[in-house]
């Protein structure tokens, strides 16, 4: 039988943010700081409904996000529990992960492999028609012509950073943002600014080439690191830092490419860790983040708040159609 369940949750009140979300965020919060550890029993939903006075629908939307994103794990008959997948700081180290990369036997022209192109037929050319024709039809339409911002146009960073706080839980303002001619023009600048010759950045073995071959232009030196169904392998990781400066690391954690595995929670938050103990920077490309079939779709590795160094590229080109070449870090 589980035990009496008398934690207090920290709840947003935010009005804006649906009530299940504030419930599911506070349950994550409360695992984060320590206070719900690996192995312990939450209540069941008509409990738990009962003690923050919601439905008990609310609730079940709740464990599923939660379950869905592996923050808890259930057992028939037994209860829901937070997981013990999340090896998070002593814990880590006493567990014995497998990371064994699984290789798949594939029949020859079973798989066409392509960049992620999204299917133009289907692309939205009414509806931009119509928003081109609105916008030319200003009055002022001449001053568009003019040069405005090298980081572009402040409205459009605004909405950009309203959708990356809204949708993707992060905390961003529009001076913080930098619209680009695509993934490759924000790959560029990130790695020319970041990076000088002979530092080392970490890369995801399979992975981005065309990444490789910018972070090479800028004169930094390449470290492999395989990747498992889990995603890039974090003991390789932590083994590289104990005798490598690292810069950064390079990784595509929502749909690895090109293996399109996603980067689990429990690597997530040691990453996290691991680059805030050495101080190397996170380059997350989250180049298909919109593609999602769950609950909702995972939140970047980037919007973790405890996360120090990071840069975050975004591409609308996977969304809409590969000509629509607009980029943001």
């Amino acid at each position: 039988m589980l035990r009496a369940w008398s934690i207090n949750l920290a709840i947003s009140e935010d009005p804006k943010t649906p009530v299940y979300l504030r419930i599911t965020d506070s349950i994550i919060k409360a695992i984060k700081n320590g206070t719900l550890k690996p192995g312990d029993a939450l209540p069941g939903s008509r409990q738990m409904a009962s003690l923050l006075n919601v439905n008990r629908n609310t609730i079940t939307k709740v464990y599923d996000i939660l379950l869905s994103e592996g923050w808890l794990c259930s057992s028939e008959r037994s209860g829901t529990f937070v997981s013990d997948k999340l090896l998070l700081g002593a814990s880590r180290e006493k567990a014995n992960a497998s990371d064994t990369i699984q290789k798949n036997s594939l029949k020859k022209n079973m798989i066409l492999f392509d960049n992620g192109l999204p299917d133009t037929s289907i692309a939205p050319i009414d509806e931009l028609a119509r928003a081109y024709r609105r916008i030319f039809s200003r009055k002022a339409k001449w001053q568009m012509l003019k040069i405005g911002s090298e980081l572009g146009d402040i409205r459009f960073r605004e909405a950009i950073s309203q959708m990356l706080n809204h949708n993707k839980g992060m905390n961003t303002t529009a001076k913080e943002l930098c619209v680009t001619r695509g993934t490759q023009m924000s790959l560029y600048l990130t790695a020319h600014l970041l990076l000088v010759p002979g530092d080392v950045i970490l890369i995801e073995n399979p992975g981005y080439r065309a990444a490789w071959n910018v972070f090479v232009h800028a004169g930094a030196t390449l470290l492999p690191v395989e990747v498992d169904n889990d995603g890039i392998n974090i003991k390789r990781v932590k083994q590289i830092l104990t005798h490598t400066a690292v810069k950064a690391i390079y990784i595509t954690p929502h749909h690895q490419f090109p293996t399109t595995v996603t980067l689990s929670l429990s690597r997530r938050l040691q990453l996290i860790e691991l680059s805030n103990q050495y101080g190397f920077t996170i380059i997350e490309d989250d180049y298909d983040t919109d593609f999602y079939f769950g609950q909702r779709p995972k939140r970047p590795v980037c919007s973790h708040a405890e996360l120090n160094n990071f840069v975050y590229l975004g591409t609308f080109s996977k969304l809409i159609a590969p000509a629509i070449r607009v980029g943001y870090i």
